[in-house]
């Protein structure tokens, strides 16, 4: 199915709904979509009752939606949730909330969950500010190979710009991360945590981190909790001298995680390099 070249405006629930349900009809198996192509297009939730103004979802803890994409997009006033999803495509996609969100505000612009594998978004301009309540801009929970390349983050609101958990092999990459909310020292500006699952082969490459007024706690924030792991970290050219009070701030307990994680050509100024705690 083909969708472009359009502007739809939502008054009620999500401008962009994929969200089946279950069999019906004699359609078993056939559920989930397959190889939508949604282009060129403006989704505008200014009018919606919901936070949520597109999903692409498989069935909750079942078969998961394949090889979907969304291109030329821009997202008003509502935010991309993702759940049950295979080799799905976001290329050229900008949201932003400037606005209080109905029903949930502090929905997340883009927001991932369950399990979603061979994620790949490119060319990904997120911002939040305004009267938006406080909320991260990309939130990931269990995924695998997922990468993002080439991203522009605004972050004015509290938040993280991007936050991951129980993420396996995620590349981040070809960015940059603005902070322009109070409090930055609460938060990092890429954060990624084994708590439900294990991390491994993170890489963080080539982001330009800033704020426009004190430091952040760290440009990336690494975790891991009781016996699970944190391995195989790669941070590599992260530029963020005068803007973090640590270039990459581990926290590994319980069984150790990556003892020798590669930290390589960074720019923090006279702030650490790394600091570590817990192990």
């Amino acid at each position: 199915v083909d969708i472009g070249n359009f502007y739809a405006v939502g008054a009620q629930n999500s401008v962009l709904d994929i969200e089946p349900t279950g069999a019906g009809g004699g359609f078993a198996g056939l559920e989930v979509m397959e190889y939508l192509n949604i282009h060129d297009g403006t989704l505008d939730n200014s009018l919606g009752d919901t936070a949520v103004a597109a999903t692409f979802s498989g069935i909750t803890a079942g078969t998961k939606s394949y090889g979907n994409r969304m291109s030329n997009m821009n997202i008003i006033a509502g935010c991309l949730s993702m759940i049950q999803t295979d080799t799905q495509t976001l290329d050229n996609v900008t949201i932003v909330v400037k606005t209080v969100l109905a029903n949930e505000p502090n929905f997340s612009n883009i927001l991932i969950r369950q399990s979603n594998v061979d994620l790949l978004m490119r060319g990904i301009k997120l911002v939040r500010g305004g009267t938006a309540g406080t909320g991260n801009l990309l939130d990931v929970e269990l995924a695998s190979r997922m990468t993002l390349d080439g991203f522009s983050f605004q972050q004015g609101v509290v938040g993280y710009p991007i936050i991951m958990e129980a993420v396996d092999r995620p590349s981040i990459r070809n960015g940059r991360i603005y902070w322009t909310a109070g409090t930055p020292s609460a938060r990092s500006a890429m954060y990624c945590a084994a708590i439900n699952a294990d991390v491994d082969g993170a890489t963080f490459d080539n982001v330009s981190i800033s704020t426009s007024s004190t430091k952040m706690l760290a440009a990336v924030e690494l975790l891991s909790r009781t016996t699970l792991k944190v391995r195989n970290v790669s941070v590599t050219n992260i530029r963020a001298a005068g803007f973090v009070t640590t270039g990459v701030f581990m926290s590994f307990q319980g069984t150790p995680g990556d003892v020798n994680p590669i930290i390589q050509g960074c720019s923090f100024g006279t702030d650490p390099t790394w600091v570590a705690e817990s192990e």
